[in-house]
């Protein structure tokens, strides 16, 4: 056989091999867009919230998200509502007073309620929600006492584990400045933090490690906020280091954007 002979039939070999791996990659796709979407959103409500950009204080910016977010959770059900096993959480750590009733009224599981309630559960979650959402965010504004959040605490402690369902679609959003840091679990270790602040931003090891039992979720981190802004690459790069070490696959790190810009992006990365 000729040279020529085998250089084209390496070429139609490697074209081959390029088409199963796509036709792969769009079939793994398709099944886990078909499983049951179980959508966890964890916020942080340190006093970021008071924050302002966009002419739009941070607090406003998270209720607009997140109430977007549950509409298109809520609309994804359409008429299959009464098969529907999707499920939509909203949590916080460390928890804050009167944790379990706030959770309650910002989280939905389909699939634990029978065929015959799901119906009226759904409309009582799509009238309320957006009460909710702005009741929680004035409380925390006009009483100054934020609950603050231990990102690294959550994650070393494998908490995500207790959000993570087997058999579902699992995602995970973080909505957070990117900054990392609880006054309560302040850590350096061999040249490692277990938070992240303007002064340390700098840091040559990262955050210290964290193990998680669980790693098949998709990890959305958005309204990253650094000051001053050319931070935030420095601040990604922290992040995905981090989560990547962790075993986390999916990882899509946004900074902070006009809610609608913000909302586009996570309706077409996760419901379409």
């Amino acid at each position: 056989m000729t040279t020529k002979c085998l250089n084209y039939l390496l070429l139609c070999l490697l074209i081959f091999l390029g088409a199963c791996g796509k036709e792969t990659k769009n079939t793994n796709e398709k099944v886990q867009k078909e499983l049951p979407l179980n959508i966890t959103v964890f916020l942080d409500l340190s006093d970021r919230i008071e924050k302002e950009k966009d002419n739009m204080i941070q607090s406003k910016k998270d209720s607009v998200i997140v109430n977007n977010l549950m509409s298109l959770f809520i609309n994804k059900q359409d008429k299959k509502f009464q098969k529907s096993n999707d499920s939509f959480q909203v949590i916080f750590y460390p928890a804050p007073p009167k944790a379990d009733d706030i959770a309650s009224k910002l989280s939905l599981d389909l699939g634990k309620i029978e065929g015959a309630k799901k119906k009226s559960s759904l409309l009582d979650f799509k009238k309320n929600h957006t009460a909710h959402i702005k009741e929680l965010y004035d409380k925390s504004l006009q009483a100054k006492e934020y609950f603050g959040s231990d990102i690294w605490g959550f994650f070393n402690k494998d908490k995500v584990a207790d959000y993570i369902k087997d058999g579902y679609r699992n995602v995970f959003i973080l909505l957070t400045d990117g900054y990392i840091y609880d006054e309560n679990n302040v850590k350096v270790e061999d040249g490692y933090y277990s938070y992240i602040l303007p002064k340390n931003i700098n840091m040559e090891k990262g955050l210290i490690p964290c193990k998680i039992s669980k790693t098949d979720f998709e990890l959305y981190i958005i309204e990253c906020n650094p000051t001053p802004a050319k931070d935030l690459e420095k601040m990604r790069e922290l992040l995905n280091s981090w989560f990547s070490n962790m075993g986390i696959k999916s990882i899509d790190i946004q900074d902070t954007d006009l809610p609608s810009n913000t909302i586009k992006h996570l309706k077409n990365k996760i419901f379409e």
